[in-house]
């Protein structure tokens, strides 16, 4: 059961890595909200987190984008452990399918929200780039780890 394991390990990495990421960014939120004081990661008008976190881009109906990270990088973790702890391929196909249905619609929000800096706030933020290499690597190895999934 060892084969092809390495994507949903990935994956794990990539989740716990994100979740970290996007806890930072959920205290700056916070931070940023309550005092005008820069952040540490805004360096230049071409990368500044103030920005983009003051943005009214930086909230989903109300919500905190950076929020929504944690809980997205939080289910990433727990369908990548379900997938790792199945026992033959075919108990797999669920949160497989689970892994790469979340991190496609992940990815075109990402999507969005990096076009959003790029072309209406004109400023990156370092760690949102960083959040999106994330979603982008375990995207492609969901759909890596779909070789585990028998076929119908």
């Amino acid at each position: 059961m060892n084969e092809n394991r390495w994507p949903l390990q990935g994956i794990l990495v990539l989740a716990l890595a994100g979740v970290g990421v996007s806890s930072y960014l959920s205290y700056l939120d916070v931070q940023i909200s309550r005092a005008p004081n820069k952040a540490f990661c805004s360096i230049s008008q071409l990368f500044s987190c103030d920005v983009v976190i003051r943005s009214p881009y930086a909230h989903f109906f109300g919500i905190p984008v950076a929020y929504l990270g944690v809980a997205g990088f939080l289910l990433f973790l727990i369908l990548a452990v379900w997938a790792l702890a199945c026992r033959d391929r075919s108990t797999t196909r669920w949160p497989i399918l689970g892994l790469v249905s979340l991190s496609w619609i992940a990815l075109v929000f990402e999507c969005y929200l990096t076009s959003v800096e790029a072309f209406v706030l004109k400023t990156f933020c370092p760690y949102c780039l960083t959040v999106f290499a994330f979603i982008i690597a375990i995207f492609l190895l969901s759909l890596r780890a779909t070789s585990r999934v028998p076929s119908t």
